[in-house]
């Protein structure tokens, strides 16, 4: 089995968490489809071949810009939307019942002004 190390893989990347999420993306791939390697390893699990694939750059990857163009593909989207909605709602109600909290009309009778 090759040694790879990790600076080699860094240089590719720039990280190494992301390294990992990739490596493991593609041997899933590799795992799941039984597709080809894209280099002739002589590694047997899918990960080593995945790790030797991201090191001799032959995978390329796309950082995304922002979460939300995830959030548009997620099936919880709707959902997180209408939570917002009946959290603004809610918002709402709650400023409307501090408002008559705060105006309290009180009862003459109970006043001692009115006794």
């Amino acid at each position: 089995m090759p040694l790879i190390y990790l600076e080699d893989i860094l240089e590719k990347s720039g990280n190494k968490y992301l390294s990992v999420n990739i490596a493991a993306k593609r041997a899933r791939e590799i795992n799941a489809e039984n597709s080809l390697p894209m280099l002739m390893a002589n590694a047997e699990k899918p990960v080593t071949i995945a790790i030797d694939e991201l090191s001799s750059g032959r995978i390329d990857y796309e950082e995304l810009d922002q979460a939300e163009e995830l959030l548009e593909d997620s099936p919880f989207a709707s959902v997180d939307s209408e939570e917002d909605e009946e959290a603004e709602g809610l918002e709402e109600l709650q400023s409307t019942e501090e408002y008559y909290e705060e105006d309290e009309v009180t009862d003459p009778d109970e006043t001692e002004e009115g006794l």
